[in-house]
């Protein structure tokens, strides 16, 4: 969940937030105060989310961001970052909560990073379990975040590919 960045723009969507899952302390600390809603404070790659699943019930959407160090282009670990096998520790939990929508974050460095093998696999996993998948970099300044943020989003569906908006800032045909 890390502070609740991601977070914010779901609850300003409408969305209502029925969970939350932080390895560490003060990101989960954060949260809390920003969503009053304790985060579950466990490694993921550890997580029960079977048992978690059955807890809360249908989900429309899953949201996961794993830590992006490993994938930017400052990355000191090179593409063995251990953080990066997060990315299948977030299929296992689409595979166990089945959300209808499942949505994917991190630096646009994650559809490169070890020659692609992530995005990928994440890709694959996620058309096996019969999901329509919809990718993109976009840039935050082109929905009107004052700050030039390029993110990798991915966006599988059980119903029909999402449509990514259009920009509302900047300059239209810019890259």
């Amino acid at each position: 969940s890390g502070a609740g960045g991601s977070t914010l723009g779901f609850v300003q969507a409408g969305y209502r937030i029925e969970g939350a899952l932080e390895l560490d302390k003060n990101s989960a600390e954060t949260f809390e105060r920003n969503f009053k809603l304790k985060p579950v404070i466990e490694d993921a790659s550890k997580f029960d989310f079977v048992a978690w699943s059955r807890v809360l019930g249908d989900v429309d959407v899953l949201v996961g961001c794993p830590p992006c160090q490993g994938f930017s282009r400052l990355k000191h670990n090179g593409d063995n970052d251990p953080r990066n096998s997060l990315v299948y520790v977030y299929i296992n939990a689409v595979k166990a909560f089945k959300p209808k929508i499942a949505v994917f974050e991190n630096v646009r460095g994650f559809i490169s990073s070890a020659k692609g093998k992530f995005f990928q696999d994440l890709i694959d996993k996620l058309n096996k379990l019969g999901y329509k998948i919809s990718w993109s970099v976009m840039n935050a300044a082109d929905y009107g975040v004052p700050q030039i943020r390029r993110r990798a989003i991915v966006i599988a569906s059980l119903k029909e590919k999402v449509c990514f908006p259009p920009k509302t800032h900047g300059r239209p045909n810019e890259k």
